[in-house]
Formats: C-alpha cells, structure tokens, sequence
C-alpha cells in the first residue's frame, strides 16, 4: 500500500486509518509475545504512518526530529511555535495514539512548550493574531511554572493586523470597561489589548487574565502614572493639560496602585496642577498644594471671619471630604494651624466684610500658632498685612517705626510707619510685626525710596532732598551697594541752580566731582561738596581727568562750527591744569585737536606741528594773516603755553621768527643812557639768584656803551607749515617806535646778549633798569636783595618829583579821579571764626616766630620791609585761606609760592616767584567765596566777570599778592614793584571769562596778633587791582608804585 501510494490517498477516511492502525497494533502484540514485535517496530519506522497538524505524513520520530502529541496536561499546545506535533484528530483516535506511541510519539512537557514560545517571541518577524494570542493564553494557564520575567520576552496583540507591542506600552480594559479608553482618548500612541484575548473567558478569569498581564507583562489598567528616572509619564501629563478635571478622580480611584509610585518630582508636579476651588467646580482655579479640604470643622470656623459667604475650599467631585484625606500627600492642608488662618486672611468674603473685632482675633489665632513656621508666615504676609483700621497694606509698603525720619526734620512719603498706629488698639502686635513678619525701621532704603518719590514728582524741594543725602551718607559703610544700586537705577543726583527753574535732576553718568567745561558733565562740588562722603567716595563720581578732556576735544575735530571751536578753547583752558600721562600727551600731539585760524582767516582744526602760536604780539601782527596760528591771543597763550610745551610744540612765534636789524644811520653814543645802566651793575649783580653765564656780568655791565640811531630797518622771516617755505617781512621803524621798543625789549637783549640762562631773567632785570637812582636802593630793600630802611621820602604817600616820573605818575592817576562809589573787585573778607590751624601752620611752627611776631605788632603803622613783613603775614593769610574760608586742598607747601618762606620754617620754594600765593581754583570754591562776600556789600561789589564764572565757569587761577600793614586804617598806602605792577598791568582782565585773576589781600590791624589783643585784623582783596587802578580805585605813583586805596 505504502509503494503504490493507496495508503494515503483521499478515499481513505478516519475510521478507515483507525482500522488500519488496529490491525497494526494487533499484530504488535502477537509478535511481542513471540519475541519478534521489535522486528515488526522497526519495518513500521520506515513508513510515513503519522499524521501532522501540518498535514503531512511523516516517519517514526527520532532523537533530532522529535513529534509531539498536541496537547501538555490536557492544554493544547498552541500553534506558531518550532514544534512538529500529531494532527488533534488522529491524537484523539485511540488505535492511531497507540500506534503513535509505539512509533515513539511523546507528550510535550508543559517546561519545553514555555522555553519554544519565549524562542519564537525573541526572533520571529511575522506571526498570525491567533498565535500571539494562544501563546499568552497558555503562559497564563501554567503562570505557576513561569521562572522569567516576561516585560522584554513576551509580545502581545494590538488586533486588526497591527504590530505587535510589549506590555509595557498597551492598555487593557476589560470588555464592558469604556472608562479609561474615554479618559485617554485624543491622547496620541495609546494602544489597548486585543479583545480576542478575552474569548472564551469568564468575568473573572478575565480579570485574573487582566491582572496576569498587569504583573507580568506591564501592561497598564489606569493611566500610567510614573515614566522614566521618577518623572511623570507623559499619559498622565496629557491628561493634567487636557483634561485637568480628570486629575483628582484618576489620583482617588486608583490611589492604591498610584501611591506607591509617588516621587518628588511627580509630587511636586501634582501639588503645583491647578484645581477649581468655586462651589461649582468650574472657576476660581489655584493650585492644589494650597488648598483646603472642606472638612466639616474647617468650613465652620471659616464662618466666624467670613459669614455666612462660602471660603474657597477644594471642589470634590463626590464621596465625603474624609474620602480625600489622601491628597494630604500633595499638600492639601486638614487642619486649623497658622496655615489655614494665614490662608482666611486673604479670602474675599473676610476682605470685604472685616471688622475691627475680627482682625483682631483673627491675628491673635495667627500669633499663637506662629511661632512653629515664621517663615510661612512672613512668606504670606508678603502680599498682605493690617496696618489701619479697615486699610489694608503691603509689608513692602510699611515699616514699624520712622523714627530715622521724624528725629531728622523729615516726613516718610514712600511708606507708612504702623507703630503707632497699630500699638493703640493691638499692644501685642510688635512682637508679632518685629520678630516674626521682621518688619524693619526706616533706614537707608526708605530714605532712597522717598528720594525716588521726589524725583518722580520733579521736587525742587532743596532742603528736603539735601537733608536725606545727609542721611544716606551715614550709611555708606553699611548700605554701600544698596546706595549705588538705587543711583544707578534712577536719576536721584538733585542739582539746583542759582538761575530760576533750572535745577535738574541727573544720572550719576551724568555727573563729574570738580568744574569742568566738558559739556554734558554736571560738575557736583560747587553745589554737593557737603555730601561728598556719599557722592564722591561711596559712588564714585570722578574727578575730571586729563584723558576725559582729551578724547572730548578729539571728537570735536570733526566739527567745523564757530560753537565747536569755542568749546575746543575751553577744554584747552581746562587741560592746562592738568600734569598729564605720556598716553594724553602724545594724542593731543597727534590728532588735529587744536582750534586754529589759517592764513584765510578761517577756523580749522590743525595738528602741533601745522600751526604757530602767538607768544609775541608785535610780531604775530605782521604775520597773522601769512600764516597759521593757534586761535589764542597773547594773553590766552601764555597759561596754555607748559601745555603746549608738554605735547612737543615747539612753534612759539618768539623763537621761530628771524629778525635782522639794520641801522639806517650813524650810531651816537648817549651818555644819560649809559650813564644810567652802568649804574646798576652791582644791583643786577646782587640778585639773590645767582645768574648762570659765562661772562664776568658786572665787569661788562659797568663798562656798557648804549648808542642810538634815528633809523632803524627790521628784516622778519617765518617758515610756513603748509608751504615749507620762509615767509619774509620788512619794517622800518622811526624814533618814537625806537623809543617804545627800547622800553620793552632791551631787558631780553640785555640778558641773551650776557648769556644768563635762568628762567624768569628778563622779569628780574626789567624792574631794575627802569626804577630811577634814587628809588634804586629802597627796590632792592623791598625785594629783599639787601638789607636795610626804607628812605623817609619811601614812607609816605608822595614819591619822588623827577620830571619823567610826575609825568607817569599823572599818566596813571588821572583816570583815577572820576569815581569815589565803591568799585566792582573790591570785596571785605572780615574772617567769621577762630582759627583752628591743622596744617603746615599749626601751633609749634607758629611759637618760632612768636617773639618777632609781637614785636612787630608793638610797632607803629607805617609799611615795613618785605622779607620783615613776610616772615609775619602769611600765618595770618594762611588762616584765611585755609581755616575761615575753608579752601579744599590748600597747603602752606603747595599754595605759598614765595621765595621766603623757608624762612618761616617750611622748604626753599625753587620755582619761579610771581605772587605770595597760587591758588587753582579747580572745585570753584573759592570764586563762589568772592561771589558771596561782594552780594554781602551789594551786588555792584562783584565785577561782571567774577559773576560769570561763578555761575558758568571755568574756574581760574588766582595770584595772591599779600600786602599789610600794622595800621587799623586800611588806606595807608603800600607798595608794588615795578615787576609787579607790569604782572597786574599783564594779567589784566578782559575776557569774561579769565584764565588767571591777579588779586591783592591787604591786611590791616596786624597788632591784633598780640595774645592781648581783642580784635583781629581786618582784610581787604582788590581783584585785578590793574583795573581797580584805572577806576580810581587804587591810585599808583611810579616807578616804585606806591598804592593808596580810595575804599
């Protein structure tokens, strides 16, 4: 049958394969007992007698191809997995199952069909619904025998041919159960499980199934709660966003699978979700962690502060508020501590229906329980806090007392002080309010608050405002960055202005300490100099710099206006107080910085180097319009010449110009000429500094020869910048021109031609060539060359009666007459106060000079010597200047500029002497000091000039010259040099804005120095005493220049 193919062909049915395997098995037996069954097997191996579920027929089974029974203990073994197994419906035939067992047919242990599934689910990339789903319906018949865990090993059904997906990432929702796939839906990649899993199933063994798959598996039968590293999973942040009424409900049906998977991170994101607190669930929406449930002892202590209106409690969906006691986890606060009452006092319905009464007991209740959680408490009375009845106030608004301000002669505007307000009908409070709520007293930051109020308001309120800087700079040490914090911010620098309406308020970037022209900068000092611990120190307001002016006079180079040039000068009359640093003075060499007027007569910015500079004004008059010259005449040149000296220009008209003088005529010797400087050879010789030259000076000087000529021709020659080629010039000069010339230039030949090298010769000889004879020796007594007294005719008003010098004495008083009314310049500085020295003049170098001090003061009141005079005036003059008007950075080291000084004990002055004293009036103190004194005489005691700069800048330099004498009478005349009277004659002021300010301070009464005395000695100073001569006002008799004030 097997050879010819009739044993399994399709006529063959069941029952027909039963008989067959009967026969067969029959026989088996009747060999076995004749020994010969084995025999019999083996023949029987060779044929395909079983049947597979594959359908196919096969062979006896062997060791490497094993054949299976299709059921294990009674469970089929489900299909899809590397198992040859007996068709089920010849495995049920009993002939054919015996017959298969003597072929050697086994049944499969329940251990192997585990281990194939977990094979085939590692590695198949294909398989049918039916046999995903047969393989975990007979994992979980035999979940006893299970030794893995299946979350990685096991795929299960999405159904509808979709891949298949690990537990881990399915839903499963038993048939019936349409809650969780309505609250997840919309949600993206949410899959449930197949529902064919469930076929054939009870209720209960479906939810046992369910329950299988939830342990083993992963899959999930709420919304998934937890995620990766402890955050929460995005299925339930889908639904806190999307479906945030959900929240609760999910957290209370499912609190016993999801309270076990709580972390930080998931509570505090479930504690910060905002739920509704309204009565109907639908507004009023805060976050959980700072709700309350509405417990039943809750709700009726809300009643006593709130009536009858409902506090906003959390909305519960349903079941009892004690059904919700687990969302305690999450914040939600049970009980009547500080929290619910800090919680009451924001609540509307308390608001808007507080009483004195309840406010007071509701604070009571938050005092007692206060004391375990300060922090919350100040953290909630941040937004509100009692501070009047029925008035409510923010802490940030109040402080407890203002005691900073009202000790002070100042209101607290910015916030309320509750002190005593409160104290009155809750004396319990300060405890409260003072350690608990830390409410502080007014200090440094409400004093910036009220002075950010009045500069919001525009406040020119001086008095007020310049009381609380007072106050703040207490506070430099301790509140330093607060300070600079709240300047910063805010424009808080108050300026008032002595114009009407012009006070202003300005940012500190705004702002410079001292006087400057830059414009743009407000200088502080002449307005703030009493605050400048706060201004200058503690915020740093800076002094104006070299390098500030510098690059504001670079930007300008750019600018071709008239206003721009004028500013250029300014900022070059400013630079010339300054030493400077190699970086400035090399760009100010270098950039085309400097205001200059070309040959065309127009302004052009120009670099050292392309410009000349007028140091000799008769001959920048025959050169002015030949070539470029910096836009400074004569007088102006000269402060900014060490300036100029300094940043390498070396174009000083005086030493490029050529000159080449001719004599047009016979030389004639004049006798009264020579005659009359042989005369002061030995004077010239006896100079206290000793002149540098190679010549025997006074032999050659006594031996002089002057000649004359009516007739003289000047040669000039000039390179040009621009063109590199001399410009020439000649001039012809006739006798009276000679005459004038000799006047002025014949102490510079004198001195080039004798080769003396010191600085400032020319100014040391003039006075001596030009006084006559007789006055000659009483010169050189007053300048201190040698000693002895005055002559008589000296002493008195009058001088000598030479017919040349009553000429200039007339010359010089004649302008004189016309006006006795008290003069512009002249301004009474009457000392207001002790003298309290801290300096160089202090007590123990005063005691030097006490004994020649009182025995000067012991004498009569006419003039004395000068090196007598001077040993005594300048303690008193010092005392002036620094101790009664109070000048800021004066010294006796720096600011006496005399020659004999060392002989009141400080060091030798080495520069050249011009006046008693140099003061640079860089804060503008001291010309504010003048303003002051002549308002106080009336404002006809200013001049216009002294007005302007006060009020304008820029502030100058003064020259003091002291004069004094023993004499109450402030008229007794004194005396100038003639060197002198040519520096005020020079420093004369014409421009309304001076550069320098010669001035004298007469000192009168100089016997009240004695230790007896009652009174003190008076003083005087003439402003530009040059001018005040030409108003009559000082009347000069040259050549000694004897000066009589008229006031």
């Amino acid at each position: 049958m097997t050879n010819d193919g009739s044993l399994h062909n399709g006529e063959r049915n069941a029952d027909w394969h039963s008989d067959v395997a009967r026969v067969i098995v029959t026989a088996y037996n009747t060999c076995s007992g004749q020994n010969s069954g084995n025999t019999l097997i083996s023949r029987l191996r060779a044929l395909p007698l079983i049947l597979l579920s594959s359908g196919s027929w096969n062979r006896a089974p062997t060791d490497s191809n094993p054949i299976f029974f299709p059921r294990s203990q009674g469970v089929l073994i489900p299909s899809g997995i590397s198992i040859s197994l007996v068709d089920q419906s010849a495995s049920e035939c009993p002939n054919r199952k015996t017959l298969f067992r003597y072929l050697g047919v086994k049944d499969c242990t329940v251990d192997s069909v585990i281990e194939r599934i977990l094979d085939y689910h590692s590695s198949f990339s294909r398989a049918f619904n039916s046999d995903i789903i047969g393989h975990a319906r007979y994992l979980f018949q035999f979940r006893d025998r299970l030794r893995v865990d299946l979350r990685e090993r096991l795929w299960l059904s999405r159904g509808n041919g979709i891949p298949y997906e690990r537990g881990k990432d399915i839903y499963a929702a038993l048939p019936g159960d349409v809650e969780l796939r309505e609250t997840l839906e919309g949600c993206e990649n949410i899959w449930f499980l197949d529902m064919a899993h469930f076929e054939g199933l009870s209720e209960s063994k479906a939810c046992e199934f369910v329950g299988w798959l939830k342990n083993c598996t992963g899959v999930a039968t709420a919304p998934r709660l937890s995620g990766i590293n402890g955050s929460m999973h995005s299925n339930f942040r889908w639904i806190m966003n999307n479906k945030g009424n959900q929240v609760l409900r999910l957290l209370k049906k499912y609190w016993g699978e999801y309270s076990v998977q709580l972390t930080q991170a998931i509570i505090q994101d479930i504690q910060s979700h905002r739920v509704s607190c309204s009565p109907d669930g639908t507004a009023n929406f805060i976050q959980l962690y700072r709700t309350f449930l509405p417990l039943q002892n809750l709700v009726e202590e809300s009643r006593r502060f709130c009536g009858a209106s409902v506090c906003s409690f959390l909305f519960l969906q349903d079941g009892q508020p004690t059904d919700w006691r687990f969302l305690e986890r999450f914040g939600v606060r049970l009980a009547d501590d500080v929290h619910f009452y800090l919680w009451i006092l924001p609540q509307n319905a308390f608001q808007q229906d507080c009483t004195l009464e309840k406010a007071k007991a509701l604070y009571v209740r938050i005092q007692e329980r206060a004391w375990n959680d300060r922090e919350a408490v100040r953290s909630s009375f941040r937004s509100r806090v009692i501070a009047l009845s029925n008035v409510w106030k923010r802490p940030s608004e109040c402080v407890w007392d203002d005691s900073e301000f009202t000790q002070n002669g100042l209101h607290l505007q910015s916030k309320t002080a509750i002190r005593r307000r409160l104290l009155s009908y809750v004396p319990r409070i300060e405890v409260f309010l003072t350690r608990i709520l830390n409410l502080p007293n007014a200090g440094v930051r409400e004093l910036l608050l009220d002075l950010e109020k009045l500069q919001r308001e525009g406040s020119e309120d001086a008095a007020t405002i310049f009381r609380i800087y007072e106050r703040i700079s207490g506070y430099c040490r301790s509140n330093s960055n607060d300070i600079r914090a709240a300047f910063n911010a805010a424009p808080l620098v108050y300026v008032p202005s002595q114009r009407l309406g012009q006070s202003s308020w300005l940012r500190l970037d705004e702002c410079i300490w001292n006087r400057s022209s830059i414009k743009g900068k407000t200088a502080l000092q002449p307005t703030l100099r009493d605050y400048a611990t706060l201004f200058h120190r503690a915020l740093g307001v800076p002094d104006v710099t070299m390098y500030m002016l510098v690059a504001e006079l670079c930007s300008l180079s750019g600018e071709a206006s008239q206003p721009a040039f004028r500013y250029g000068k300014e900022l070059l009359r400013d630079l010339r107080r300054f030493t400077g640093k190699a970086d400035e003075s090399i760009l100010l060499g270098e950039r085309p910085c400097w205001p200059c007027r070309i040959r065309s007569g127009d302004l052009a910015w120009l670099k050292v180097g392309q410009f000349y500079v007028n140091d000799r004004q008769n001959l920048f008059e025959i050169f002015s319009n030949r070539v470029s010259f910096l836009d400074f005449d004569f007088d102006d040149s000269r402060p900014i010449t060490p300036l100029l000296k300094k940043v390498g220009c070396k174009d000083f008209l005086s030493d490029r110009v050529g000159i080449e003088t001719m004599a047009l005529g016979r030389l004639e010797q004049d006798p009264r000429l020579t005659q009359k400087y042989r005369s002061r050879a030995q004077a010239l010789w006896n100079q206290p500094r000793n002149p540098q030259s190679p010549q025997n000076i006074e032999l050659l000087l006594q031996n002089v020869t002057v000649s004359i000529v009516s007739l003289i021709k000047t040669k000039y020659w000039l390179r040009d910048p621009a063109t590199n080629a001399n410009v020439e010039e000649e001039r012809t000069a006739d006798r009276s021109a000679r005459d004038c010339a000799l006047l002025t230039e014949l102490p510079r030949q004198l001195v080039t031609a004798l080769k003396i090298y010191n600085d400032g010769a020319e100014e040391l000889v003039n006075p001596i060539l030009d006084v006559p004879l007789q006055s000659l020796n009483d010169l050189l007594i007053r300048k201190g060359i040698v000693g002895g007294q005055l002559g008589s005719s000296q002493r008195g008003v009058n001088g000598y009666a030479a017919d040349s010098e009553r000429e200039e004495r007339s010359r010089l008083q004649e302008p004189h007459c016309w006006d006795l009314t008290p003069p512009d310049g002249l301004v009474d500085l009457t000392p207001t106060g002790p003298s309290r020295a801290t300096d160089t003049y202090s007590a123990s170098n005063r005691a030097r000079n006490r004994d020649r001090v009182l025995q000067f003061a012991q004498t009569a009141g006419a003039e004395r010597p000068r090196d007598v005079v001077a040993i005594q005036v300048p303690p008193v003059v010092y005392t002036l200047l620094n101790e009664t008007l109070r000048l800021p950075n004066f010294s006796a080291e720096i600011n006496w500029t005399s020659t004999l000084r060392d002989r009141a004990g400080l060091s030798h002055y080495g520069e050249q002497e011009i006046s008693d004293f140099t003061y640079d009036d860089t804060e503008g103190a001291l010309t504010l000091l003048l303003q002051q004194y002549a308002h106080r005489n009336g404002v006809a005691g200013a001049p216009t000039w002294l007005r302007t700069i006060a009020t304008e800048g820029p502030w100058p330099k003064y020259r003091l010259e002291v004069k004094s004498t023993t004499s109450q009478d402030a008229s007794v005349p004194f005396y100038m040099s003639g060197n002198q009277y040519i520096l005020a004659k020079r420093m004369e002021v014409s421009s309304p804005t001076p550069t320098e300010v010669y001035a004298i301070i007469r000192v009168s009464g100089l016997s009240a120095l004695e230790d007896v005395a009652d009174r003190r000695p008076d003083w005087k100073i003439y402003l530009d005493p040059y001018t005040l001569g030409e108003q009559g006002v000082l009347e000069f008799y040259a050549p000694t220049y004897t000066v009589t004030p008229r006031v």
